[in-house]
């Protein structure tokens, strides 16, 4: 934990950045045999699209399924550079972290509040450009700002290494799409799923963006989807209901 006060039986993280003997190293590494893949490993808040935010645990085996299985369908080799914004209290942010570990990526991050408050997309521009990033998440009112810009002010910023970006958290515009795509010559993964089912629920592959506009694309491995009817009972197929997820 990092707090001013550990509670008994908690880690204090500082303390696990200085030198342990070799009995301390011993005691750190028993602490795993009290800890299961179905115990919580992080306290998320959903997004509040429905109302007020709720206090969610997600266990470390959904951490691990997500991470492995977006690194996968987005298509994250080894080596690459991510960069996301979002806050850590928001799976769009832990999870990122997630998936950078299951890929072996470096990860770029800063408080939201800089590509947030400040007006225009110029600082989100400035660090894909600086840190050679490769892939980002990419909210869609930054897409907005990056589109409405003037063509010679977007075209000064490298945006060369820059392969893909995912996006989703809201349903998107599909000319934005095709907008950014051409303007940064960029693949876009969209995202679709919640916190509660572990994240991401569907999404594309990441070479594959001609039914985008028609789908969330397909189920995440180890993440059940049915359509429900008011009495949740699941309906046939081509058979329009409710989405139920459950990671």
């Amino acid at each position: 934990m990092i707090a001013d006060d550990v509670p008994k039986g908690g880690v204090n993280f500082p303390n696990l950045l200085k030198e342990k003997s070799d009995k301390e190293k011993l005691g750190i590494l028993s602490c795993n045999d009290n800890v299961s893949m179905d115990d919580a490993v992080w306290i998320n808040l959903t997004s509040g699209s429905t109302g007020k935010p709720k206090y969610c645990p997600l266990s470390h085996r959904c951490f691990i399924h997500m991470a492995k299985a977006s690194q996968m369908r987005i298509g994250l080799p080894k080596g690459s550079i991510m960069f996301n914004d979002r806050p850590m209290s928001w799976m769009g942010g832990v999870g990122s972290f997630a998936i950078a570990l299951a890929a072996e990526t470096t990860i770029v991050t800063i408080d939201a509040k800089q590509t947030v408050q400040n007006s225009g997309p110029e600082t989100f521009l400035q660090i894909i450009q600086e840190e050679k990033v490769t892939y980002t998440v990419l909210m869609p009112y930054l897409m907005y700002d990056i589109m409405n810009m003037e063509t010679a002010k977007r075209a000064s910023y490298n945006m060369s290494k820059l392969k893909s970006v995912m996006t989703g958290g809201q349903r998107i515009d599909p000319n934005l799409i095709e907008n950014i795509k051409k303007m940064l010559g960029v693949g876009i993964v969209i995202g679709y799923g919640l916190t509660e089912g572990g994240f991401i629920s569907s999404i594309f592959p990441i070479a594959d963006f001609t039914k985008q506009h028609l789908t969330v694309g397909y189920g995440s491995p180890n993440v059940e989807i049915s359509i429900r009817d008011k009495d949740n009972k699941i309906l046939p197929i081509n058979t329009q209901g409710e989405i139920c997820t459950r990671g």
